[in-house]
C-alpha cells in the first residue's frame, strides 16, 4: 500500500490512499480493495472457456463497477486540478500538470479526459500488482 501512496503523490501531489483518512482516501483505498478482491477471485470461465461469454459469475461486470468508481475519482482529481489552474493556483509540477500541460499544447495535440483517466488507471494498477 505504501507504494500506492507514493505513486497517489507523485501522479496528483495528495495522498489518494492515506490510510488514516476516510474521505476520499477512504474510498480509493475501498475501491482498489474491491478490485483486488475482483480480480483474485477464480474465474469457472477459464476452467471452462465454453462458458465464458456467459459470464456466470458476473466477473466482467464487477471489474467495470471497480472501473467506473476507480474513473470517478480520478475524474474528480482532474477537475478540481483545472479548477485550481483556472483561479490561478502555482503548478504542482506533478505528473497531472505534466499531461495538462500537454493536452492544452496547441495544434490539436492533447489527451483527452477519457485518455486521461486509462493512462492514470493503468499506472496505479500496474503499481498494485
Amino acid at each position: 500500500m505504501e507504494l500506492l501512496v507514493y505513486a497517489t503523490c507523485a501522479i496528483f501531489s495528495a495522498d489518494l490512499a492515506d490510510l488514516d483518512d476516510r474521505g476520499a482516501s477512504g474510498a480509493f483505498k475501498g475501491v482498489i480493495e474491491e478490485f483486488t478482491v475482483a480480480v483474485g477471485v477464480p474465474n469457472v470461465a477459464d476452467f471452462f472457456p465454453v462458458l465464458a461469454p456467459l459470464d456466470p459469475q458476473r466477473l466482467r461486470a464487477r471489474i467495470g463497477r471497480v472501473f467506473d468508481k476507480l474513473h470517478a475519482i480520478f475524474d474528480e482529481q482532474i477537475e478540481r486540478r483545472v479548477q485550481e489552474r483556472a483561479a490561478g493556483e502555482p503548478p504542482k509540477n506533478d505528473f497531472l500538470d505534466l499531461l495538462l500541460d500537454y493536452r492544452g499544447a496547441e495544434y490539436g495535440r492533447g489527451f483527452g479526459r477519457q485518455t486521461l483517466l486509462s493512462l492514470f488507471t493503468i499506472k496505479d494498477l500496474n503499481v498494485c500488482s
